[in-house]
């Protein structure tokens, strides 16, 4: 069963990374990991070429927390999702 792991951000580049390092470290091996850029003005973006890795998706305008849910939820391919927030980081 394939996993997505979908991380919601606007404006947390200084604590992003975190939440994006617990999301690739778990063991789970058949998953991605997504983020949403939601309309983010700060660094946010220059975070991609640390993680080439991920699936990034930005917005220009925010489109909040439900409309990314709602989007990572609907992708194909996916059986599970898990919703991690920029500011949380999962435990092994």
């Amino acid at each position: 069963m394939k996993l997505l792991i979908g991380i919601t951000t606007r404006n947390r580049c200084k604590i992003l990374s975190k939440a994006i390092d617990a999301a690739l470290a778990q063991s789970y091996e058949e998953k991605e990991v997504w983020v949403f850029d939601d309309a983010s003005t700060d660094e946010t973006s220059e975070l991609k070429s640390n993680y080439p890795q991920l699936t990034w998706i930005s917005s220009s305008t925010p489109k909040g927390l439900v409309y990314a849910r709602n989007m990572f939820m609907s992708q194909p391919g996916f059986d599970l999702f898990c919703s991690l927030d920029d500011d949380a980081w999962l435990l092994d």
